[in-house]
């Protein structure tokens, strides 16, 4: 966070008692006052001062705030970078993150699609590729990020994947501000499953310079 300081008067008395923004005194004579236009994610120490043609008081007692940062960036160049039967690797960086919108977590979240899911909405786009949270059929797990470098790259590997099998993969960020956007979706198949392990080897008719060598083959459509 970063600190800033700022100064505002408030008039006294009763003139001011409908001005919500510039001081509003109530019935007991608590006076109230609408600090606007700070910097999001910043943290202000405030205290108050009576004016008069006596001069200045003694402050009050302070009062510290934080605002709220703003929601996080769109994720960039989110890829897929490590292939395996069941699971996958995940990168990403934050390219337009900044000290008013860090992110504090990742949401990385993925669904299989589906053969048949090769139609598309409205606007033309795959139905496999709206937000997360649009959709009951997105995982998801959660990255740590508030503590990153600012640019830095992020990775998670997704697993308990199923083998030779296309995913959707998208990420956002999120903060006390709220939710950032979906990055657009990317896909990617995990690899096949290796073959089979023959069975039963053996050897049969060895010559001084020849053997003859016989196994079972298993057959597996999965591998």
């Amino acid at each position: 966070e970063e600190t800033e300081t700022l100064e505002a008067v408030v008039a006294a008395g009763k003139d001011n008692q409908q001005d919500a923004d510039n001081g509003t005194e109530g019935g007991s004579g608590a006076v109230y006052y609408h600090a606007q236009q700070l910097q999001p994610n910043t943290r202000y120490t405030m205290y108050v001062r009576a004016r008069s043609e006596g001069g200045l008081s003694d402050p009050s007692n302070t009062c510290e705030v934080s605002t709220q940062p703003l929601a996080p960036p769109l994720p960039n160049n989110v890829t897929v970078d490590e292939i395996e039967t069941h699971s996958l690797r995940i990168s990403w960086i934050l390219e337009e993150e900044n000290a008013m919108n860090r992110a504090d977590v990742c949401l990385v979240s993925w669904r299989e699609i589906k053969e048949e899911e090769s139609s598309t909405d409205a606007g033309g786009k795959p139905v496999w590729s709206t937000c997360q949270d649009e959709n009951e059929d997105w995982n998801t797990t959660q990255v740590e990020c508030g503590e990153s470098d600012v640019g830095a790259v992020y990775q998670c590997w997704i697993t308990e994947l199923a083998a030779d099998t296309l995913y959707a993969i998208q990420v956002r960020a999120s903060n006390g501000g709220g939710l950032g956007p979906c990055s657009p979706a990317v896909t990617q198949r995990t690899q096949v499953l290796p073959p089979l392990q023959p069975a039963a080897l053996a050897l049969h008719d060895t010559t001084p310079t020849s053997t003859v060598l016989s196994w079972e083959s298993s057959h597996d459509d999965a591998h």
